[in-house]
């Protein structure tokens, strides 16, 4: 073989290479997007290859030639949607300098997620899926458990992130953070998963709205519980 004939061979070897890892994505990417559709409308006990096959047309052999088992896929998407929270919120932290205002796009950020994110909050706050414990001691319980490290690093986030605030306040008292972010927490999954089951549109033109409206006055509560006002004024 020539060196032209050689070198016209590789650049068409690469090329389809290329092509062909450009393809297995897609179709892993329409596995996923089934998935996630059985895991919302029908919950992870009805989530299986063959279902994810028919929805996707595909065999159930064939997935296989994608992904190991539906654990795996579950996830994966698992993985993806809390990586996707953590980047959210973080970026929206990074932005503002203010120690309060740093928890203030913290909570705004949180509101968003769930808002633009619907498919994936549902899946990691609102469906009942298998938790790190049920797979104690099972061929899936390392892949669990570091599924669960992604999803404490958005919460610890969140920790950091109110305690570092709270230690710029005087009369806080240790575990404060904690106890904050929890009942923070609490609130805004509950504007918000009202707002995804359609009850906020029972009692409200604008749900979204008023789910923002409600963050907002979430906020301006731990403004007066910390003394925010002398916060300020020791800057």
């Amino acid at each position: 073989m020539t060196d032209t004939r050689q070198a016209l061979y590789e650049v068409r070897a690469v090329a389809r290479t290329a092509r062909e890892s450009k393809e297995v994505k897609a179709v892993r990417e329409s596995i996923l997007q089934h998935a996630m559709d059985i895991l919302v409308e029908e919950g992870y006990p009805s989530l299986s290859m063959a279902k994810i096959g028919s929805r996707a047309h595909m065999t159930a052999p064939n997935i296989y030639n994608y992904f190991d088992n539906k654990e795996q896929i579950f996830l994966e998407i698992h993985n993806r949607a809390f990586d996707l929270l953590h980047a959210h919120l973080r970026d929206a932290v990074a932005t503002e300098e203010d120690a309060f205002g740093k928890v203030e796009r913290l909570f705004e950020a949180y509101v968003d997620f769930g808002i633009h994110n619907r498919r994936f909050y549902e899946i990691m706050f609102c469906t009942p899926t298998p938790k790190y414990s049920d797979y104690k001691g099972t061929f899936a319980e390392k892949a669990v458990f570091e599924a669960k490290q992604t999803s404490l690093k958005v919460l610890e986030f969140a920790f950091r992130t109110v305690e570092d605030f709270l230690s710029k306040c005087s009369g806080v008292e240790e575990g404060d953070a904690r106890q904050i972010t929890l009942r923070a927490w609490f609130l805004l999954h509950g504007m918000i998963s009202l707002n995804i089951n359609r009850m906020l549109a029972e009692i409200d033109d604008n749900p979204e709205a008023l789910v923002k409206e409600m963050a907002g006055k979430a906020i301006q509560s731990l403004k007066r519980e910390t003394g925010r006002e002398a916060y300020q004024a020791e800057r």
